[in-house]
């Protein structure tokens, strides 16, 4: 017998009486007659009569060590698992009248209520939290992304005045090197220095002039060694590029007085010596737009 015809003993329309004439009928029908007399009828009655007892007695045992089971885990629950003291009850302090008991089931559910007061109160400053950010300017949840791209681009910029310094520093050098080669300069150290190694270099505007002629010989002689080993559709990228980065050092002399004049001699110099290697090259449109200034 399968739970769900076990299922029907328990539906409050079940009439027992019924039950038993359906089940003594199909004998009935299957022996030839109910008659009494009828041995063969007889004999199936006894039989579906021990199997219904059988099958009784095996679900009602099922059925009562279920309920037994399910009686413990009741009385489990209401086990007791801790004590605590009641302030208000009388008598005096730390006497075992005053203790509360603390079932199972009430700690269960102290627990979850402790659980859905934490959780509402974590939906609470959510909320609130999801209110300031709404209640912020176009910006909004942006605004931290937004700072972050910014100092990305100012730490952009840095490196790009730290190399352009780098490469004034470097020609500069070149300036006082040919100068002190020629005649011997002073060089003042500044106020409470006590190394020789940061010292103030003093150059004039013929020094720089020369130091950028011999600058911008070398860059002349690189395009034209360049010229003679690359085919048509090879360019030198990186000489491009110096020639591209000192041609923007320009607005740094602008006002330098004769040091400008110098200097802007010399990045025209180089610009027009970088666009007659270009004229040589078969270049693609992309190709030029990255080149190209």
């Amino acid at each position: 017998m399968s739970d769900e015809l076990l299922s029907m003993f328990f539906d409050d329309e079940f009439v027992p009486h019924a039950y038993l004439d359906a089940v003594y009928a199909q004998s009935a029908v299957s022996s030839g007659g109910n008659n009494l007399t009828n041995l063969k009828y007889i004999q199936q009655l006894q039989e579906r009569s021990a199997i219904l007892l059988t099958h009784m007695d095996y679900y009602t045992n099922e059925l009562t060590n279920e309920l037994e089971s399910q009686i413990s885990k009741l009385y489990n629950c209401n086990s007791i698992v801790s004590y605590s003291y009641d302030a208000s009850a009388k008598g005096s302090v730390g006497s075992s009248n005053n203790l509360m008991p603390t079932t199972r089931l009430e700690y269960y559910i102290d627990s979850l209520s402790i659980s859905i007061h934490s959780l509402n109160d974590t939906i609470a400053a959510i909320g609130t939290k999801l209110k300031e950010n709404k209640d912020q300017d176009s910006e909004g949840p942006f605004k931290g992304i937004n700072k972050l791209l910014l100092l990305t681009k100012a730490k952009q910029n840095l490196l790009e005045v730290q190399n352009a310094l780098e490469t004034i520093k470097s020609v500069v050098s070149i300036a006082y090197d040919e100068s002190k080669s020629n005649t011997k300069k002073s060089r003042v150290a500044p106020t409470g220095s006590k190394s020789n190694d940061e010292l103030t270099i003093q150059i004039t505007p013929s020094e720089l002039q020369e130091s950028l002629n011999v600058l911008s010989e070398t860059i002349v002689e690189q395009l034209k060694n360049r010229l003679k080993t690359e085919d048509e559709f090879q360019v030198d990228k990186e000489l491009l590029q110096k020639v591209d980065d000192f041609c923007d050092l320009l607005p740094v002399f602008k006002s330098l007085g004769e040091f400008n004049t110098v200097y802007s001699v010399f990045a025209k110099t180089i610009k027009s010596k970088k666009d007659e290697y270009l004229e040589t090259k078969s270049l693609d449109d992309e190709l030029s737009a990255k080149i190209l200034k």
